[in-house]
């Protein structure tokens, strides 16, 4: 007598479905790694064009300074001799201003122009600093404009964005401004170079985890399996839709922050705001897939709001 077929199963026991998704796991962990390491490399590569930022202070310089007095301009009501053989724009510092750049590289500098002007007494000294705790320079001011040049040399690990702080000793302007100023800066110029240049680690870390985002999104197009995705990559719309994608991100980085923007206003932040983009993205890609399979992370997310 024939066996009844609804008693029998061609289904995987648990124990036998194990190790080939704990297979599948670790192929598809291994391809981000490996997209991440092309994007790590290609941002690199891009660390190795010379950069430099020419900052009109007093002009268009909002995204570089943080601590100073407003816009000293030679055109608005009042005497302003201090501003003569400037630009016709300048900023006073306070007892502590702050110039932020780009993590554009290193070997860089940090070239300023500068007057410690007073109607009398002892002119201003100014210490440089690099982010708080690298004394760079200092400078006993003379009165006249002077320009004064210092080497950047570290920093590396710091999280995002390389800050020169500005302490100088502070007096009043005049018997009519009683306003306690440092030093008068006119301009500041932060060039990055030679090659070869060393990237700063947190900047290829963004790049890198932008890479790997890209690549889950892309490549996650309705495919259940690593082999399907990895078919992908013969397809020349795919790829190209992947390289664009990716130069896409490395263009918004290099032109709109380590670089100067035709427009002197840099995006800080931008690496880590893409890569919150994209995650968003391949979460909301992802999340039909998960509630189905963990109903109960629907009712923990609602809790949690």
């Amino acid at each position: 007598m024939r066996r009844d077929l609804t008693t029998q199963t061609s289904l995987a026991t648990p124990h036998e479905r194990a190790p080939a998704h704990h297979h599948g796991w670790i192929t598809s962990t291994l391809h981000t790694l490996l997209a991440m390491l092309a994007g790590l490399l290609l941002f690199a590569l891009a660390y190795q064009t010379p950069a430099t930022h020419t900052i009109d202070i007093g002009g268009y310089d909002s995204a570089y300074v943080q601590g100073f007095y407003d816009p000293e301009q030679s055109g608005e009501p009042g005497d302003h001799t201090y501003l003569q053989g400037s630009n016709g724009s300048a900023r006073w510092t306070r007892d502590v201003s702050y110039i932020l750049l780009p993590q554009a590289g290193l070997p860089a500098q940090v070239t300023l122009r500068m007057r410690g002007w007073r109607a009398s007494g002892p002119r201003p000294e100014i210490t440089v600093l690099l982010n708080g705790t690298t004394e760079l320079g200092r400078v006993r001011t003379t009165g006249d404009w002077e320009t004064h040049t210092f080497a950047i040399m570290g920093g590396l690990l710091k999280p995002s964005d390389v800050v020169i702080e500005l302490r100088a000793d502070t007096a009043p302007l005049s018997g009519d401004d009683p306003r306690p100023v440092g030093v008068l800066l006119d301009q500041a110029t932060y060039h990055v170079g030679p090659l070869p240049i060393t990237p700063y680690p947190p900047q290829l870390a963004y790049g890198a985890l932008a890479a790997g985002l890209l690549w889950l999104l892309l490549a996650d197009e309705g495919r259940t399996t690593n082999d399907e995705r990895l078919l992908l990559l013969r397809r020349p719309s795919f790829v190209l839709r992947l390289g664009a994608a990716w130069f896409l991100v490395l263009g918004s980085w290099l032109f709109l922050y380590r670089l100067q923007p035709p427009y002197p206003y840099p995006l800080h932040g931008l690496l880590p705001a893409i890569d919150i983009v994209l995650a968003g993205l391949l979460a909301w890609r992802v999340s039909p897939r998960l509630a189905a399979r963990a109903p109960a992370l629907l009712d923990a997310l609602a809790l949690g709001g």
